[in-house]
């Protein structure tokens, strides 16, 4: 499996995201890079993504903390095979 880079977009509903008071927390396969809020409720950010080489579907919890709310949420990412996963090719 290659490690992945990805943008997502976190999107609240009554919630209020700050530039310097939002704070994130991934499972251990997932490293936040970088994270802009672009409004009270919207957060785009860029997170790089350690597959496991057991799974092919990665599912992820993230949880987003502000000064008076927290948040949990889940999403899944498919894994896309490398180039030593298939052994035929190594030969």
């Amino acid at each position: 499996m290659i490690p992945l880079i990805e943008l997502i977009r976190i999107k609240g509903t009554n919630t209020h995201f700050n530039q310097f008071k939002t704070s994130f927390d991934y499972d251990s396969s997932v490293f936040h890079l970088l994270a802009l809020v672009v409004s009270p409720e919207d957060i785009w950010e860029i997170i790089w993504v350690m597959p496991s080489r057991q799974e092919d579907e990665l599912e992820v919890t993230v949880t987003v903390t502000t000064d008076s709310e927290m948040v949990k949420g889940f999403f899944d990412i498919k894994m896309l095979p490398g180039p030593l996963d298939d052994p035929s090719l190594l030969y």
